[in-house]
């Protein structure tokens, strides 16, 4: 009889185990913890004169992955070389107007998405001239095996094959709209052979050309688009699965998207943030007095839009020295606030709404839910 009971006993355990939510943690069957992702990025920031030159950059620095360290490099000597050949080009400018504006600044994005991380580099400078230049760098690798992929062709399946059928659908767009892209540029595309600079959004790989390779300099840099399912699609899938299919989004902090109760505003004036939201994310506050806007002290110039203090991007990054990047695609905040808690490891992410204007705001929790940027045309200055 005590046979059967337990007999009994270990098949009604047996038959729960097979029930949803029911099995034991992997814990407790393999006798070790559940391990967690090892993956973080934390922002270097920089904001100084270094001889004539201001510098400004937000650099990421990556742990947990084997190729950390090298990536760390890579990106690391970006702003090192470039403002060495900054300093080189402009030696001889003397005391021109033009050296009292010299610049150099960059920011990055990255994104995840199974094995495969993506990073891409925006840099700027001005070096005297009718305009400044910007310019992108990128790297793709393998958080598993360390692998960098430095061309597109890598990441295909077929390699041959999804690199022609990436330059035929480049070729394509560029003979539907030859009034925007270079005489040359099918050539330019061509002399490329392949070896595309690229990095991957999500699931879509983004193929990008330099300033004046395929267009005038007003058109910015050129991009190509191509979603992990529409290359399937076509015969040329990738080798990895993309597993992750959100791309970036219009806001982000500290590298990682956000989203802002009220959204970038950008017109014909200029680029405008919603001033308590921004400044809440800065960590600093606002006060207001007799309709007069204040933060930590420094009056700010507003305009109201259905009833939100909006203040012009320059009010963040001149009046309050706030690293702070916009580039008509995305807008990008780096607080310098010491007590800022960096937000999450890759791939966090925070909803403004919730952070109190305050210099506090620890253990905050993000949520991006779209795009954050929209136009308005009349708006009534304070």
């Amino acid at each position: 009889m005590k046979k059967c009971v337990l007999s009994l006993v270990a098949l009604v355990f047996a038959m729960l185990l097979l029930l949803p939510g029911c099995a034991a943690p992997a814990s407790a069957t393999a006798g070790q913890p559940v391990q967690s992702d090892p993956f973080s990025v934390q922002v270097k920031m920089t904001d100084q004169q270094d001889g004539k030159i201001m510098v400004r950059t937000a650099t990421p620095v990556f742990s947990g992955f084997s190729a950390a360290a090298e990536l760390n490099e890579k990106i690391a000597n970006l702003s090192q070389e470039g403002i060495a050949q900054m300093k080189e080009e402009t030696k001889d400018l003397g005391e021109t107007a033009g050296a009292d504006s010299l610049y150099y600044s960059s920011f990055f994005d990255y994104s995840r998405s199974g094995d495969l991380l993506s990073v891409w580099v925006s840099s700027a400078n001005y070096t005297g001239g009718a305009h400044g230049m910007h310019w992108m760098n990128s790297f793709t690798v393998n958080t598993k095996t360390g692998k960098f992929y430095s061309t597109p062709s890598a990441l295909f399946q077929e390699e041959e094959s999804g690199t022609k059928w990436i330059t035929a659908q480049i070729s394509k767009k560029i003979s539907e709209q030859k009034d925007v892209y270079f005489p040359e540029a099918q050539k330019t595309l061509t002399d490329k052979n392949g070896k595309y600079s690229f990095y991957l959004d999500g699931d879509t790989m983004v193929v990008y050309f330099d300033l004046y390779e395929l267009q005038p300099y007003a058109a910015g840099i050129p991009t190509f688009e191509f979603p992990a399912k529409e290359l399937a699609e076509n015969g040329v899938p990738l080798k990895e699965k993309l597993t992750n299919t959100q791309r970036r989004g219009a806001v982000r902090l500290n590298g990682e998207d956000i989203s802002l109760k009220h959204p970038v505003v950008s017109n014909d004036d200029g680029v405008f943030l919603p001033l308590e939201e921004t400044v809440a994310l800065l960590g600093k506050s606002v006060e207001v007095q007799q309709d007069n806007y204040f933060v930590n002290g420094q009056p700010a110039q507003v305009e109201m839009v259905d009833g939100v203090a909006y203040a012009p991007l320059t009010f963040f990054t001149q009046t309050l020295g706030e690293l702070v990047f916009y580039d008509d695609s995305a807008l990008r905040i780096f607080p310098k606030t010491p007590n800022f808690v960096p937000m999450g490891v890759g791939g966090g992410s925070a909803d403004s709404s919730k952070i109190p204007a305050t210099s506090s705001k620890k253990n905050a929790m993000l949520i991006f839910s779209g795009p954050n940027i929209s136009r308005f045309s009349n708006a009534a200055a304070v």
